[in-house]
């Protein structure tokens, strides 16, 4: 038969140390013409626990969250009762997690109206 050996390897290995954060964060006026549906990308695959709980999520002008929903590992819509302003930001409650446990303090992004 084959015989396979390993071969010497080496080389130092780390993993996933960068906590996730919010990258972008737009009005989906082609789901919601309304434009209370706000997409929102993180920088990398994060546990839904927190970031699908509407009470994780506030804006900045003080507008309630109706919804949240996980379009991807990495993106979430959510649904205001109201519409954003000019200059509103989206915030996120601290303890968001990637998927290597790395856990990110209160998150904050800027939204494109």
């Amino acid at each position: 038969g084959l015989v396979m050996t390993a071969a010497d390897i080496t080389g130092s290995v780390s993993g996933d140390a960068t906590t996730p954060s919010l990258v972008e964060a737009f009005v989906n006026y082609r789901e919601d013409f309304t434009g209370r549906s706000i997409d929102v990308r993180v920088s990398e695959d994060v546990s839904p626990l927190l970031l699908s709980l509407p009470v994780a999520w506030t804006s900045t002008g003080g507008q309630s969250v109706m919804t949240v929903s996980v379009l991807q590992g990495d993106v979430y819509r959510v649904t205001f009762l109201s519409t954003l302003s000019p200059g509103d930001q989206l915030q996120v409650m601290a303890g968001v997690e990637d998927l290597a446990g790395n856990a990110a303090g209160a998150l904050t992004v800027d939204v494109t109206l």
